[in-house]
């Protein structure tokens, strides 16, 4: 997971382009409280509207660099945990159905594919975990984010179905 995390979000978080805005909010304010609570409002930022001129796409990768990998960790914490409740089943099965509501750029997806290496999927490339895999979120950056075959990690089959879809909040 240190080299999927490194490629995905740490390596273009480091190398993202000096725009104005991200010398002004990331770069020449480096405090990990403004970046979470200020702009991410604590992870709960409408990442379509930007923030001070950053872009929906700056703030997911914001996002991914301070919530994701936290949540990333803390859900493999519970699948470890409750290993007796999950063991190798999804290993074991082409039929696993996985619906993500506020799925994000594919948070859980990525913990499950960390689990799964953990049991040695990584051995046999034809034994990769394969579900179907539906995450649901509110934000179009968030989802074209998990989008990328690229960010699937290699654990999970490239055959496995993902399906990522957007639902509206209802106008009051």
């Amino acid at each position: 997971m240190v080299a999927f995390f490194e490629e995905m979000v740490n390596r273009p978080y480091r190398e993202h382009s000096d725009t104005p805005p991200w010398r002004s909010e990331i770069i020449e304010t480096p405090y990990v409280p403004h970046h979470t609570n200020a702009i991410l409002q604590k992870g709960r930022v409408n990442f379509e509207n930007g923030y001070k001129g950053l872009t929906p796409e700056d703030l997911v990768l914001i996002y991914c660099n301070y919530m994701m990998q936290m949540h990333v960790a803390t859900s493999y914490q519970v699948l470890t945990i409750a290993s007796s409740l999950f063991g190798t089943a999804f290993a074991r099965s082409n039929d696993v159905v996985t619906v993500d509501f506020g799925c994000g750029p594919l948070t859980w997806g990525v913990a499950l594919a960390w689990y799964y290496l953990g049991l040695g999927g990584q051995a046999d490339p034809a034994d990769r975990l394969c579900l179907r895999y539906i995450g649901l979120d509110q934000s179009k950056a968030v989802l074209k984010t998990g989008d990328d075959d690229g960010q699937v990690p290699s654990a999970i089959r490239t055959s496995a179905t993902k399906q990522r879809l957007v639902w509206e909040q209802p106008q009051r």
